[in-house]
């Protein structure tokens, strides 16, 4: 009995490993200056009719910027996605600290309004650095959020990697400029997001078979213990 004990466990250690790999994901990576990237809140996939955050990320160093340049002065992107799968919400414009609020600086860019979300599959923001009323706005070197973007899946399909992208018809859609005017070089990295049905389609057969292993074992120990009080009674 304990031999075939042990079968049913090896037979099941492999589907238990299966569930770990589809529920779990690896972590969010982050990318060396001068970088910008769509970073997600997720790490694994998202089930229709539910919600996920997407962070615009920049890492800036003042060395790989213009001689003279002290930090970031502007930036400008325009993500784009399905929106047969994804729906943008809404966003939140994020600025380096106090120095940049009204009137020091200037925000632009559709965002999610206009159409754009349903015959653009976009969202497009930019803001600017404007040294209106002391104190000035403070040139930008490190690493944050300039925006922050909400989406709703509303895809119902079998399990899919959504892109969020930074180039698509036009070509490469996001700039940013440093505090002596010039255009700062960097390296924008691309996302996806896994979405998949309320109930996800690939964890239903790993858990039939879990389930009927389980009921086997439970059936074979009842079976056992009932032989033995009957050789017992005997």
């Amino acid at each position: 009995m304990r031999k075939k004990n042990v079968l049913l466990i090896s037979m099941l250690m492999p589907l238990l490993l299966s569930l770990a790999t589809i529920t779990f994901a690896q972590p969010v990576d982050s990318y060396p200056a001068q970088a910008m990237w769509a970073d997600l809140d997720v790490t694994a996939p998202v089930p229709n009719c539910n919600n996920f955050t997407v962070d615009i990320y920049i890492n800036l160093t003042a060395a790989g910027m213009s001689s003279g340049a002290n930090g970031m002065w502007a930036w400008e992107f325009k993500l784009y996605y399905e929106s047969d799968k994804l729906n943008a919400t809404g966003y939140t414009d994020n600025l380096p600290d106090a120095s940049w609020d009204s009137p020091n600086s200037v925000v632009a860019g559709a965002g999610i309004e206009y159409g754009f979300n349903a015959t653009h599959d976009r969202i497009h923001r930019a803001v600017s650095a404007l040294p209106f009323v002391s104190p000035f706005p403070t040139a930008f070197v490190g690493v944050m959020s300039v925006c922050t973007i909400d989406f709703h899946v509303i895809y119902e399909g079998a399990q899919y990697d959504a892109p969020l992208i930074f180039a698509k018809n036009y070509g490469f859609d996001a700039n940013l400029g440093d505090d002596t005017g010039e255009v700062i070089v960097f390296t924008a990295y691309d996302n996806t997001v896994p979405v998949v049905p309320e109930f996800p389609v690939a964890l239903i057969m790993p858990i039939f078979m879990l389930a009927t292993l389980v009921v086997v074992i439970l059936g074979k120990t009842a079976w056992s213990r009932k032989r033995m009080s009957d050789i017992v009674v005997r």
